[in-house]
């Protein structure tokens, strides 16, 4: 189809059929309105404005909405097949009160993930666990302040673990641009990839004997806290979140990693934490960075959120005075959160973090012993191009009850990537021109349609017998709009003609980017204009 923007609005269309064919019959005035799709342009440093709907009923039903958004953009809508992950845990340095060891995992077939484990020194029973990713620190996990909070959660009595970053410490192979322009048609991307490291390396924390399944927590800073909100909102076995110097009612991430395409189209990083509600939640901002204003801009919605739930409770910010950071008064807060709600009973010991952390070369992953092992982009790219061609496949409609269910699953990520509801007839302005008299059977009329308070438009023609109501509705879609269909030389004339002198209704609408060309060109010209806009 050349020109898919026509379709953006054919289900409020199709709604709004049955308005149109009532209303056209007496003319009302025409009215002409901004089409905020040509014109209006979303980046990364605004948020969506979120507001928590009225009702519990009502958030539940927009949170799997806004987390279908998330899984699709990310190209886990449905999740790939998990593979075996092969671990290697090795290489233990004993520390006072703790210990750390050395991590592989197979994430993908030919991708390993690298961390470090920590775990409190003699310790034999099932404990509290900690995910730590990391954000954009040009030393990823080796970074003091992550070995700092790494070490800190061990020496309160919980197993910590972080990981690095694709392209980061020893991930480097990949480099943080991962993907290209087939892989983000398949619904691949960079971001995607990193979310999937993240399940994986919960899936594995999970198999540890002295975890304990029902006390995980995730906590990270700036893109690392991008990384603990997703990771949150798409999987139910975390208690427990503390995103760091990132959640914002307007920067949303300056990464590529954090940039998905759809990915927040009519949401942002407010909504994302919101999803995690109504479970422990601590925000930590810095009045240096973007998350200065998270007390009145974006606190108080997430409140309203956790009110839904009754757990108002749960949910806890604080803002330090520092620049972008995780430093000690930040890890300080999040031990104090992770006290309150990791432990039912005993209050672990207070945390003395020590002053002298562990060089690079001694907790990477890679040494004589285990070399790196061979980590080809292009193999990888190959193995997810065939993951999506086995879904693919097994859509196919093999039989009825099997294709009601691949059917639903092709409809929402559809409807997710269109960002297209179908609306109801009161949410629908319709509104009908001047009208000509085409032959003596029947007319045609000059309409728009838009949706309450959205800011959209659609403009076409409907033509209807001059006598009697339509007994059906046709809609024609043609890149060249309506009058490609309508005109005197049309060669969909005889077309046209035919349904209407049978009876029937015929509605031609025009492309909605079709006037606005140079206005989107512009407009896409944005950094990540897809994760923002339709």
């Amino acid at each position: 189809m050349r020109s898919p923007a026509a379709l953006l609005l054919l289900p409020a269309l199709a709604a709004g059929v049955v308005t149109l064919l009532a209303t056209v019959a007496s003319k009302t005035e025409a009215q002409e309105t901004p089409d905020l799709r040509v014109t209006r342009l979303r980046t990364n440093q605004e948020g969506a404005a979120f507001h928590p709907p009225a009702t519990k009923t009502e958030w539940m039903k927009r949170r799997e909405e806004v987390k279908r958004r998330l899984l699709v953009s990310c190209g886990l809508y449905p999740m790939p097949e998990k593979t075996p992950l092969a671990p290697q845990v090795y290489g233990k340095l004993e520390r006072p009160g703790y210990t750390v060891e050395k991590v592989v995992l197979e994430t993908l077939p030919g991708f390993f993930v690298s961390g470090n484990l920590y775990r409190p020194a003699g310790n034999t029973a099932r404990v509290p666990a900690v995910l730590n990713p990391h954000g954009h620190w040009p030393i990823g996990r080796y970074q003091p302040d992550i070995q700092a909070r790494c070490v800190g959660q061990a020496k309160m009595g919980a197993v910590a673990f972080s990981w690095d970053m694709v392209g980061y410490a020893d991930s480097k192979a990949f480099g943080h641009t991962f993907g290209d322009d087939e892989l983000v048609a398949l619904g691949m991307n960079l971001n995607g990839l990193q979310l999937w490291n993240s399940v994986r390396v919960l899936d594995w924390l999970l198999t540890l004997p002295d975890v304990d399944p029902a006390r995980i927590a995730v906590t990270g800073e700036s893109g690392g806290g991008t990384q603990t909100f997703e990771l949150c909102a798409i999987d139910d076995r975390i208690a427990v979140a503390a995103p760091v110097c990132m959640v914002s009612h307007h920067f949303q991430g300056g990464c590529l990693c954090e940039n998905a395409p759809h990915k927040r189209v009519g949401t942002d990083n407010v909504e994302f934490a919101a999803l995690f509600a109504p479970k422990p939640q601590l925000l930590v901002g810095a009045t240096g960075d973007w998350t200065s204003q998270i007390m009145d801009k974006g606190v108080p919605e997430l409140r309203a959120t956790y009110r839904l739930f009754g757990q108002e409770q749960n949910l806890l910010a604080v803002v330090h005075q520092a620049d972008h950071n995780y430093n000690a008064q930040s890890r300080e807060s999040v031990y104090a959160f992770l006290k309150k709600h990791l432990w039912a009973s005993d209050t672990p010991p207070d945390v003395k973090e020590p002053a002298t952390l562990e060089p690079a070369a001694v907790i990477s992953t890679w040494d004589a012993q285990h070399p790196q092992p061979a980590m080809d982009p292009a193999k990888l790219k190959a193995h997810l191009k065939t993951v999506v061609e086995q879904q693919v496949a097994s859509w196919a409609p093999a039989s009825g009850g099997q294709w009601s269910k691949s059917r639903a699953v092709i409809k929402d990520a559809l409807q997710t990537l269109l960002d297209c509801d179908l609306p109801t007839g009161d949410q629908l302005l319709t509104y009908s021109g001047d009208t000509s008299v085409l032959g003596p059977g029947y007319r045609m009329s000059t309409f728009r349609v838009a949706r309450k308070g959205v800011g959209d438009q659609l403009k076409g023609v409907l033509l209807v017998p001059a006598k009697g109501k339509p007994s059906s509705a046709t809609v024609l879609v043609h890149p060249g709009g309506a009058n490609a269909l309508t005109g005197t030389t049309s060669p969909y004339a005889a077309l046209v003609n035919g349904l209407v002198s049978e009876g029937g209704a015929v509605v031609c609408i025009d492309s909605a980017l079709r006037d606005g060309k140079e206005a989107v060109q512009k407009r896409q010209a944005s950094p990540y204009f897809t994760t923002y806009n339709r």
